[in-house]
C-alpha cells in the first residue's frame, strides 16, 4: 500500500473507535444483520502535497452467525475504495470473522472487525457498533484509549428528512502521528471531534459524524467522515414529530429557491438570447468590433498566413532531416510562449519554455514535420534557442511520421478516460461502469482496425496551437464522427478547420474532400499524407474571417468543430452553410454544457438552420495536461486548459466534451457572415483566448 494512504488508514481507524457497554449484556440474536457505509474526505497541504485530496468509500455488512453462551460469532464483509489527487487508487474486499463477549463487548481470541494491519495503531478491546442502551447522560465509556461522554437522547436524521430516536455519544481528543512523508520535522498534531448515534432500544449503531484537523510544520489537513446504517434487521424508531417539522422546514427552504430560480432562469434565458444576438450582430458588422484583449494576459498575436504551408514541405527529400523525438511536442501557448514538451519523462518535468517569436516558428514547424535539415541554418537556429536541443530530436523517417509513443497514448485513450471511476453502486458509478463495458465491446469489435488507424493518424500531430483553439478529438470520437459523415454518403465534404485530421480519414474512404484551415502546420501535415497516399484532397490555407476562398453552394456536407464561443460557432457555421447546396448537411460541434447548448440552438433557430439530429453521444478530446492536478492554479476556458510546465505533462482526456448538431440547409436558411464578406475582428473577439 502507498505511504500516502497511511494517514487515511490511521484516521479511519479512529473514526471507528466507538463506545461499548461494559456493565450489561448486549442484546444480540442469531441472524442479526446490518450494513454500514462510510464516506470520508481529506484535503490539505503539507510539503510537496499541494492542495492534496484523498477520498475513501467503505461498505461493511455484519451478520451474527452463532451465539454460544456469551460468545457471539460475527461475519463482516468489507468493500473498500481509496483514491487521491496524486492518481493513486486502491480497492480491497475482505471477509472477516470475529468473536465478541456478549457480557462485556470485548473482542475475543485476538479477532477484530478490521484488517490485521490496523493493529499497528490500535488495540481492539471493545466493539464500536453496539452500546448498552441503558447508559445515562454524563456516563463515560473508555474505548481504544479515549474517553467518550454520553450526551443523551436526541434525533439522528438518517437521510436529512427522517428523524430516528437516538443516543448520542461524543468525544474530543488529541494525539500525535510521526510520518516523515507529510512532516519531516517531527510529529503531526491531530485533534478529533466525533459524535456517534445509537438506537435507544437495541444499542446498535445508527450513524456518526467525524471531523479531524491535522497540523504539521509545513501545512495542515482537514478530515471529514459521515457514516450511517444503510440497512438492518432491527427497526429504529422514527420520531414522527421531529421528522414532520424537518420536512416542513426543508420544504419551505427548498420552495423559495425554486421561486427565485424561476426568476433567475427567465433572466438567464434573456441573457443567453442577448449574447446570441450580440454575436450575430458582431459577425454581420452591425455592432462595433471589440479591440481589447483579456486583462493580465499578453496574447500570442501572429498571423499564421505569413507562413504558406508549402514552405514547410520544402526539403522533404533532404538526407539528414530530423524531427521531434517520440513523446515530444511543440505547443504554442496563448500567452506569448513556445514550449517543447516531453511527455515521456514521467518522473520529473523535462519541458523547455521560450518566448514566442515569429522568426522561430517556421523552423520549429519544419522540425515537427520532419523536414528540417541538420545541415541547415534553421537547424543551428533551433539549437541556439532550445537548451540541450539534441535530446529532443531524432532522425526523421518520413514527413509527418507516426509518433509511436503518442500512438500508445491515443490507442489507450478509451481506458485512460475511465481511470477516474470510483467503484460503488451509486448511479454515476453504474453509468460509468456500463460505459467501460461498451468501450471494451468496441475494442473487440471488427471496427477496431479503424480505431487503430485513427490512433496512428492522430499520433502524427506533433504541434498544438492553443492560440488557435486546437484540441484534437480522441480516437474513438474521431471514428464516430467519420461514421456519422459516412451515414449521409456525401460525394463532397468541406472541412471548416481540421485539427482532428478528419479530412484524411474521409479522403482515405474515397470522398472528395476540401479543407479550409489557417494553421500552416496542419495544412502541411495533411498535404504530406495526401501526396504520399494519392488522396483526393484539396487544401486552402485561409482565415475564416476573410472571404471564403472557394466555390459556394456546391458541397454535400461540411464538418466543423469550433472553439467554444458562440461567436466562433456562428463564424464556422456561416462558412460551412455558405458552401452547402440547398439540402446539404452540416455536422458542427459545440461545448456540452447546458447554457452553451442553448446558445447554439438559439443561434441555429435565428438563422433558420434546421436541426435534424442531436446525437446522444458526447465527443471527447485528448490534450496535453499535467499528470496530477495543479490545484487552484488550474483553469479551463473553452478548449484551453492551463498547464504548469514546471510539472510533468502527459496526454490525457480533456476536462471538457462537446455535443454535435446535425443540421440541414433549407431555402430559408441564412448566414450571419456572407461568403464574400470580411470580418474585421481580432482573434480575441472570436476565440476564447
Amino acid at each position: 500500500m502507498s505511504k500516502r494512504s497511511v494517514l487515511l488508514i490511521m484516521l479511519f481507524c479512529l473514526a471507528l473507535a466507538h463506545p461499548v457497554p461494559v456493565d450489561a449484556a448486549l442484546t444480540v440474536n442469531i441472524d442479526d444483520t446490518f450494513t454500514v457505509t462510510f464516506e470520508v474526505h481529506l484535503t490539505g497541504s503539507s510539503g510537496s502535497y499541494d492542495d492534496y485530496t484523498e477520498y475513501e468509500n467503505e461498505t461493511r455488512v455484519y451478520d451474527v452467525l452463532d451465539i454460544s453462551g456469551d460468545v457471539v460469532q460475527y461475519q463482516m464483509a468489507r468493500y473498500y475504495y481509496y483514491s487521491d489527487s496524486d492518481g493513486y487508487r486502491l480497492t480491497d474486499t475482505n471477509l472477516i470473522y470475529f468473536q465478541v463477549d456478549r457480557q462485556t463487548g470485548e473482542y475475543l481470541n485476538g479477532t477484530m472487525d478490521a484488517p490485521s494491519s490496523y493493529t499497528a495503531y490500535y488495540t481492539f478491546d471493545n466493539i464500536w457498533f453496539q452500546i448498552d442502551p441503558s447508559v445515562q447522560p454524563g456516563d463515560t465509556i473508555r474505548i481504544l484509549g479515549f474517553d467518550y461522554t454520553v450526551i443523551g437522547e436526541t434525533d439522528f436524521f438518517y437521510d436529512g428528512l427522517t428523524a430516528y430516536d437516538a443516543i448520542e455519544v461524543r468525544a474530543t481528543y488529541s494525539y500525535n502521528i510521526n510520518d516523515p512523508e507529510y512532516d519531516p520535522n517531527g510529529p503531526m498534531d491531530v485533534t478529533v471531534t466525533e459524535s456517534y448515534f445509537y438506537d435507544p432500544t437495541t444499542g446498535y449503531y445508527l450513524g456518526s459524524v467525524y471531523d479531524a484537523d491535522v497540523d504539521t510544520s509545513l501545512g495542515d489537513f482537514s478530515w471529514h467522515e459521515e457514516g450511517r446504517v444503510k440497512s438492518s434487521s432491527y427497526s429504529p424508531h422514527v420520531d414522527e414529530e421531529a421528522s414532520t417539522t424537518r420536512r416542513i422546514t426543508i420544504l419551505f427552504i427548498v420552495a423559495l429557491p425554486f421561486i427565485l430560480c424561476g426568476v433567475c432562469k427567465y433572466r438567464g434565458a434573456r441573457k443567453i438570447r442577448k449574447e446570441v444576438d450580440h454575436a450575430l450582430a458582431l459577425l454581420s458588422g452591425q455592432v462595433p468590433i471589440p479591440t481589447g484583449d483579456k486583462p493580465g494576459v499578453t496574447p500570442t498575436l501572429w498571423d499564421p498566413l505569413t507562413i504558406p504551408y508549402q514552405q514547410l514541405l520544402e526539403g522533404a527529400d533532404a538526407p539528414n532531416r530530423v524531427t521531434l523525438a517520440p513523446g515530444v511536442f511543440l505547443v504554442i501557448e496563448i500567452d506569448d510562449r513556445l514550449v517543447i514538451v516531453n511527455t515521456q519523462n514521467r518522473e520529473k518535468p523535462d519541458n523547455v519554455v521560450i518566448r514566442f517569436r515569429e522568426e522561430d516558428i517556421k523552423a520549429l514547424y519544419r522540425l515537427a514535420l520532419g523536414t528540417l535539415d541538420r545541415n541547415s541554418p534553421e537547424f543551428d537556429h533551433c539549437a541556439s534557442i532550445i537548451p540541450n536541443f539534441e535530446k529532443y530530436i531524432v532522425p526523421a523517417s518520413e514527413v509527418g511520421a507516426v509518433d509511436e509513443f503518442a500512438f500508445t497514448q491515443f490507442s489507450s485513450s478509451l481506458s485512460k478516460m475511465f481511470s477516474r471511476i470510483v467503484t460503488g453502486t451509486n448511479a454515476s458509478g453504474m453509468k460509468l461502469a456500463k460505459e467501460i463495458l461498451a468501450a471494451r465491446a468496441l475494442d473487440s469489435a471488427p471496427q477496431n482496425e479503424d480505431l487503430v488507424e485513427a490512433s496512428r493518424l492522430l499520433a502524427r500531430r506533433k504541434v498544438l496551437d492553443y492560440s488557435l483553439g486546437q484540441a484534437p478529438l480522441s480516437s474513438s470520437s474521431h471514428l464516430s464522427k467519420v461514421n456519422y459523415v459516412m451515414q449521409h454518403a456525401p460525394g463532397s465534404v468541406l472541412l471548416v478547420g481540421d485539427d482532428d485530421l478528419i479530412s484524411v480519414t474521409l479522403a482515405r474512404r474515397g470522398i472528395a474532400v476540401t479543407l479550409v484551415e489557417i494553421d500552416p502546420y496542419t495544412c502541411a501535415l495533411v498535404a504530406s499524407i495526401a501526396q504520399r497516399e494519392g488522396l483526393n484532397l484539396r487544401i486552402f490555407q485561409a482565415d475564416l474571417r476573410d472571404p471564403l476562398p472557394l466555390e459556394v453552394e456546391t458541397f454535400d456536407l461540411f464538418v466543423a468543430d469550433p472553439d467554444f464561443t458562440i461567436e466562433a460557432f456562428g463564424l464556422f457555421l456561416s462558412r460551412g452553410i455558405s458552401a452547402l447546396h440547398t439540402g446539404g448537411i452540416g455536422l458542427i460541434n459545440f461545448e456540452a454544457k447546458g447554457n452553451q447548448i442553448k446558445k447554439a440552438r438559439i443561434l441555429l433557430e435565428r438563422l433558420n438552420v434546421e436541426v435534424i439530429e442531436q446525437p446522444e453521444d458526447t465527443w471527447t478530446y485528448v490534450i496535453l495536461r499535467n499528470t496530477v492536478a495543479v490545484g487552484r492554479t488550474r483553469s479551463t476556458s473553452g478548449k484551453y486548459s492551463h498547464i504548469r510546465y514546471e510539472e510533468v505533462v502527459g496526454l490525457f482526456e480533456a476536462p471538457y466534451k462537446s455535443v454535435m448538431f446535425v443540421v440541414r440547409k433549407n431555402p430559408e436558411t441564412r448566414v450571419a457572415l456572407s461568403p464574400e464578406a470580411q470580418l474585421e475582428a481580432p482573434p480575441s473577439a472570436i476565440y476564447d483566448i
